[in-house]
């Protein structure tokens, strides 16, 4: 199973970084945060005993998802503001 999610990623940073021409800086941290979180996730769900407090690492895991969501918008905000200051050039 580790091998084909490990496919998986190596697949998805390939489709991206063809298919929408995003950075490769940008996918890999992006890929990097969703591994944390997936493997947290699955791990906590496979074994819930071995965590003292769930809340604590349900908070991690939710802050960790925010980070995601903030360096998406910040690189749409980026690529965009250097579109228009490309356009703006050309006139």
């Amino acid at each position: 199973a580790g091998g084909a999610l490990l496919a998986l990623g190596n697949i998805s940073t390939q489709w991206s970084t063809a298919v929408y021409g995003a950075s490769l800086t940008t996918v890999l941290a992006l890929q990097a945060s969703l591994t944390v979180v997936v493997g947290t996730s699955l791990n906590y769900q496979l074994e819930p005993s071995k965590t003292s407090r769930p809340h604590l690492l349900a908070g991690g895991v939710t802050l960790f998802l925010v980070a995601i969501v903030l360096s998406v918008l910040a690189h749409r905000m980026m690529v965009r503001m250097n579109s228009d200051n490309n356009n703006s050039n050309d006139s």
